[in-house]
């Protein structure tokens, strides 16, 4: 995420393929609200989120590449 949203700050134009249904990985995934307000690990998370959602970053959830049949090219 930290990755994805410096470049895409720095004009790159990027999209983050995750095959969960929503951004985080298994680090900052909560079960429930009381974890996540007490977690500092949860706001490292939100604060990449909305990094990512302000610089343009398209997140692609529920996704997983499967072939690069050639440069520049995914199919997910």
């Amino acid at each position: 995420m930290a990755a994805a949203a410096c470049a895409a700050e720095c004009g790159v134009r990027v999209g983050l393929v995750d095959d969960n249904p929503r951004l985080g990985g298994q680090i900052w995934r909560s079960e429930s609200s009381s974890q996540q307000e007490s977690d500092p690990q949860i706001a490292d998370a939100s604060h990449w989120l909305q990094r990512m959602s302000t610089a343009g970053v398209t997140a692609l959830c529920g996704l997983r590449v499967v072939h690069q049949p050639e440069a520049g090219v995914l199919l997910a």
